[in-house]
């Protein structure tokens, strides 16, 4: 078979191997030097052809070997990486097991400890809580450890919780061994049946520090409007208790963040809480995009207004409130249709501005039902105090420049105050809407759907436009009247009637004479028209038209309800 394979010499003066090339083409020496010559050629030739048949021989042979080798070493890493899988998914089960048996949870702390417990902890104002607190009881010990961030002696740990537990924490990277004491690594905190592990607070001067459960961050999770959807988004995650929460109702989640660290920890917290439909991606909101829209999309943005630009959870490095403005243009173009997208905003008001057309402004071409809830407005230097403390417990000391920092940055601005509040997007079809509502006093946790059925009202009265005056009217079943008195000269004073809901977004309303008087006789069979002829005698345009907002307001907050199956509560639902 020699004369089938050979080594074709081509004009370039390189060899390859050539199929059924007729010998005589390459024995052109003999021409000129004869037969032997020509012979002698045809046998170093073949030399040739045989010694590469050899050494292709033993290449392919040391391929093989090679590549049942690395085959074998591929099955060796699927089995171990399978097994440490298997390990470190029993080391954590073990470590959420101890958090549960303990009873772990805000509600039962709470109930044993004093009322600012928390804010006496993120003062380092260790003395009032430690005094309610035993560290031979396990649930004591695990807040000393994961809450407060103290240290304990590790044979106390070991006594109280197990030695195959405090190994567990200590190969998860929970605690740290140091000589007879075990250092907290980590803060642990509860949301119902949720376990979310951050940085401790001794951290937080760390640029890439991981923010744990705040109370805008339960906010947020409290307010979410949730119903099923195949694709949800958590922008800037954190330590990920919105993604977390999104995973039971979402086929799927993607938690994005810049900083690395914080997706380290929404990786462990979803494997903590097996959880296991939770992608995680580095991104920067301000260079964000999807490949497919998305049904829910929430986000804590670093939101904070401020002349630093230091630690990732809290400033944008955006000028005042460009983080949020930047949000409201990108988060309905993420959205599919009846999707929602909601975010917690900090908003700058300036002197003599008018902030709520500023921020119309911001969602203007969203083609979106935009609602702001406004919960509350600080002053310059209240806003400051409360950010420097969370940052830095030192950071207010006399010596200390960050107050008069902030305070010139407000001033040169001309910011007056700083607004908070959620803002939610929906894109539900049909003519864009743009509004403004001040937050109840008193909510009653979780109460997204609340929010939803508010919403969904209100787009609902939009429709109507004003057309209410045969709809029939009923009290809604969870309102309730109450009216205060004033005893004074022997005697009782009727005052101030007040129509409120008794959970979810404890909406209330003070009543004038009138409106009290109409709500006492909405009974669901008389028409508004009806009623508003009763109680008023005669024509009177102004009381009428005080009257009809106050309807119009019952009606959006829930107080009162139409009667009329479409506008049951369960179908009021967006």
């Amino acid at each position: 078979m020699c004369h089938q394979l050979v080594a074709a010499k081509t004009g370039g003066g390189t060899s390859k191997f050539a199929l059924n090339r007729p010998l005589h083409r390459i024995f052109h020496a003999r021409t000129r030097l004869g037969t032997q010559l020509g012979e002698f050629a045809f046998f170093h030739d073949s030399l040739l052809v045989f010694s590469a048949i050899a050494c292709t021989t033993r290449i392919l042979h040391e391929m093989l070997v090679k590549s049942r080798l690395i085959c074998h070493l591929i099955v060796w890493n699927y089995v171990m990486l399978r097994s440490n899988v298997s390990q470190r998914a029993e080391k954590l089960e073990l470590i959420q097991k101890l958090f549960w048996e303990c009873d772990f949870s805000t509600q039962v702390l709470n109930g044993r400890l004093p009322e600012d417990w928390l804010q006496l902890a993120d003062y380092q104002e260790w003395a009032p809580v430690l005094y309610y607190l035993n560290k031979n009881l396990p649930t004591d010990l695990l807040l000393i450890l994961f809450v407060l961030g103290r240290a304990c002696p590790a044979d106390v740990a070991r006594g109280v919780f197990g030695a195959e537990t405090v190994s567990a924490l200590e190969e998860m990277g929970f605690v740290e061994d140091s000589g007879p004491d075990l250092l907290p690594a980590v803060m642990v905190q509860s949301y119902g049946d949720l376990l979310v592990a951050s940085d401790h607070r001794r951290r937080r001067n760390e640029s890439d520090y991981v923010m744990g459960l705040s109370g805008p961050t339960r906010a947020l999770a409290d307010l979410t409007i949730r119903k099923p959807a195949s694709l949800a988004v958590d922008i800037g995650c954190g330590s990920g208790l919105q993604a977390l929460l999104a995973s039971r109702h979402s086929a799927r989640v993607l938690a994005c963040d810049v900083n690395p660290r914080a997706l380290d920890f929404a990786r462990l917290n979803a494997q903590l809480n097996g959880i296991a439909n939770i992608d995680v991606a580095e991104a920067d909101l301000f260079d964000f995009a999807l490949d497919r829209p998305a049904e829910l999309v929430v986000c804590n943005p670093p939101y904070v207004i401020s002349p630093d630009h230091s630690q990732a959870y809290r400033d944008s490095g955006r000028e005042e409130d460009g983080v949020c403005a930047h949000l409201a243009g990108l988060l309905p173009r993420l959205l599919s249709m009846g999707g929602t997208a909601q975010f917690l905003a900090n908003w700058a008001v300036h002197k003599g501005g008018t902030w709520p057309q500023r921020l119309g402004q911001w969602f203007a071409g969203s083609g979106c039902h935009v609602s702001i809830l406004h919960e509350v407005t600080e002053s310059p230097a209240d806003y400051t105090i409360k950010w420097l403390r969370q940052s830095d417990p030192h950071a207010l000391a006399a010596d200390q420049p960050a107050f008069a920092r902030w305070m010139g940055y407000f001033d040169r601005r001309e910011i007056s105050g700083i607004a908070y509040g959620l803002v939610t997007i929906q894109r539900t079809g049909g003519a864009a809407s743009f509004a403004i509502d001040e937050a109840p006093d008193h909510y009653i946790m979780p109460c997204g759907d609340a929010l939803a059925a508010f919403l969904a009202r209100k787009r609902r009265l939009r429709a109507l436009d004003g057309d209410l005056l045969d709809l029939r009217l009923r009290r809604a079943s969870n309102m309730r009247l109450v009216q205060s008195a004033h005893f004074h000269n022997g005697q009782w004073i009727a005052g101030q009637v007040r129509a409120s809901l008794a959970d979810g977004l404890r909406w209330s309303e003070d009543l004038g004479p009138e409106s009290a008087r109409l709500f006492e006789l909405i009974d669901g069979q008389k028409t508004l028209g009806a009623l508003l002829g009763d109680i008023l005698e005669e024509e009177d345009p102004p009381a009428a038209r005080t009257l009809f907002r106050t309807v119009v307001t019952a009606i959006e907050k829930g107080l009162l309800t139409i009667a009329d199956t479409a506008w049951d509560e369960e179908n009021e639902m967006p």
